[in-house]
């Protein structure tokens, strides 16, 4: 971004000549570390040709930034610094910035994302503890609610939950929200999927799922199927949290549920017509020491009925004919 740029959008900005949304994009460009030399050389320029004088609200707001510095100096020694003058016209500014800054260090939302064949821990200000598969997202504030800790989740997350009997940890994605005090349980809900479902290790959690709840017990599972807007409460199955421990573990699924899971976590994209191939279940498990390659062989032995190639993290499949 040019100086002349920048000029042009920060004399904009004091002349109000920006729309109220764009005023605010600004305020936080402003008040960011980039491009601070050529921010710094335009704001030069601006006080060179202020013409204001000071009044009793910027008195007030530098003898306040006085006491903080412990200065010591008259108001004529205050407007000697060139800088001060700056003060005049930006304290409206500062103010809109300062109350900006507050609200998004203690109120402003964190977004954590993971890349195909990633995954992360993190600690929430609660203290509370979550693991993020790979292709997933969870969005929470800085600071939680004195009532409420509301996280949004999109992909997977298994969520160790610090305990706190005031304040419930509400889990919120696009089907389901679940609600807790205190407890470990995951959470898998991917858009591309058919199945979205919540797994409970320990504790207790509430599922609300099409305005009906759900009280799930230490191992056991909500499953969500979205195309047939059905929901199924059973024991755990080994495949559930699995993931954390470096296994895929696929249990009667299709071809194209697991393809969809090996994309997520190898880093890799298939090239195939999904109507080529059955609606069968198979069930294969891997571990995070096989290949690619290891896997791809598996799966032609299991499925059958196609040939395969890899280039660039591309894997074409053909279908053969019987």
């Amino acid at each position: 971004m040019n100086t002349k740029y920048i000029s042009e959008l920060i004399n904009r900005y004091f002349n109000q000549r920006h729309a109220a949304e764009t005023e605010s994009e600004i305020q936080k460009w402003l008040i960011s570390k980039r491009n601070e030399e050529q921010k710094a050389e335009v704001l030069y320029d601006i006080w060179k040709n202020i013409k204001s004088k000071p009044n009793a609200k910027v008195y007030y707001s530098l003898n306040l930034v006085q006491q903080k510095l412990n200065m010591k100096r008259s108001r004529r020694m205050l407007w000697q610094n060139p800088f001060l003058k700056v003060a005049a016209v930006l304290l409206p500014f500062i103010f809109v910035a300062s109350l900006y800054l507050y609200y998004d260090r203690n109120y402003g939302t964190v977004e954590i994302t993971t890349a195909q064949g990633e995954q992360k821990e993190i600690t929430l200000p609660d203290s509370s503890v979550v693991w993020m598969n790979a292709c997933s997202k969870i969005t929470y504030s800085r600071k939680f609610r004195a009532d409420k800790r509301e996280i949004t989740l999109l992909g997977e997350a298994f969520f160790s939950v610090k305990k706190d009997a005031s304040r419930r940890f509400v889990v919120t994605t696009k089907d389901l929200t679940v609600t807790v005090f205190g407890t470990q349980f995951n959470i898998k809900c991917y858009p591309e999927d058919q199945i979205a479902s919540t797994t409970l290790k320990s504790g207790k959690v509430e599922v609300t799922l099409n305005s009906k709840d759900y009280i799930l017990k230490p191992d056991q599972e909500l499953l969500y199927n979205r195309l047939e807007k059905s929901s199924v409460l059973q024991d755990v199955s080994e495949s559930s949290l699995s993931w954390r421990e470096g296994i895929l573990n696929f249990s009667n699924m299709t071809l194209s549920e697991m393809v969809k899971s090996i994309e997520r976590q190898y880093r890799v994209n298939f090239a195939y017509n999904p109507i080529d191939y059955s609606n069968d279940n198979y069930s294969v498990k891997f571990t995070n020491k096989d290949s690619i390659e290891d896997i791809m062989q598996v799966l032609q032995d299991v499925v059958g009925g196609f040939s395969y190639s890899i280039k660039n993290n591309v894997i074409t499949l053909k279908k053969q004919s019987k």
